[in-house]
């Protein structure tokens, strides 16, 4: 037969198991977000090396659009359709940046950016981090 003595003994072992585990999968959740932060900003100031005019006139288009997410990629030489007048889209063309399609797919490897393309133009969506990053004074 159990003694109370050993359920007692039991159910203050499971608490303290069910307790310990809770407290640190908190802590563990705390560590990992500090260092997700902490690479973002990392890979953020690498990025903003490699592609300062890029970072420069987004920058420049999210000053004077503050709301805007979406962006086109482009040339010069294509003919487009009439944009919707409803709907803000920032234009970013070949002729001004080089590589710009791979440093669009950079951006979205590391989840700055989300490629939203419906049909042939490329069209991405900038993350709120990012938009919150590029916003902050440039040091």
């Amino acid at each position: 037969m159990i003694s109370i003595d050993h359920l007692v003994g039991f159910g203050t072992g499971v608490a303290t198991g069910v307790v310990g585990k809770y407290v640190s999968d908190i802590l563990t959740d705390r560590r990992r977000r500090n260092e997700v932060t902490r690479v973002s900003e990392n890979d953020f100031t690498t990025l903003s090396q490699l592609m300062p005019e890029l970072f420069a006139e987004m920058r420049k288009d999210l000053a004077k659009h503050p709301l805007c997410r979406e962006f086109i990629l482009l040339s010069r030489t294509w003919a487009i359709g009439m944009p919707d007048p409803n709907k803000q889209t920032l234009r970013y063309y070949f002729e001004e940046h080089d590589s710009l399609k791979e440093k669009c797919c950079i951006l979205e490897s590391k989840g700055y950016v989300e490629n939203i393309t419906i049909k042939n133009t490329d069209r991405y969506l900038m993350m709120e981090p990012f938009v919150e990053r590029l916003q902050q004074p440039v040091s």
